[in-house]
């Protein structure tokens, strides 16, 4: 999943990133390169993920 993810990312052109940063209310002014959109795009999936994991934590010690 991840993997196709980042695949799917990195096959985007530079205007595409922009656009989907700019989509989400994403600053990304001040990245210079298509390695950067990336990483913020990366490190944005990531910690989406990881809060999906805690909700998920948090729900199954209610459920306990």
């Amino acid at each position: 999943e991840d993997g196709g993810r980042r695949a799917a990312l990195e096959a985007m052109s530079t205007r595409q990133l922009k656009g989907a940063l700019s989509a989400m209310g994403v600053p990304h002014e001040h990245c210079l390169e298509k390695s950067e959109l990336l990483a913020l795009l990366h490190a944005l999936f990531d910690a989406a993920a990881l809060r999906s994991a805690a909700g998920r934590d948090f729900v199954s010690l209610l459920e306990a």
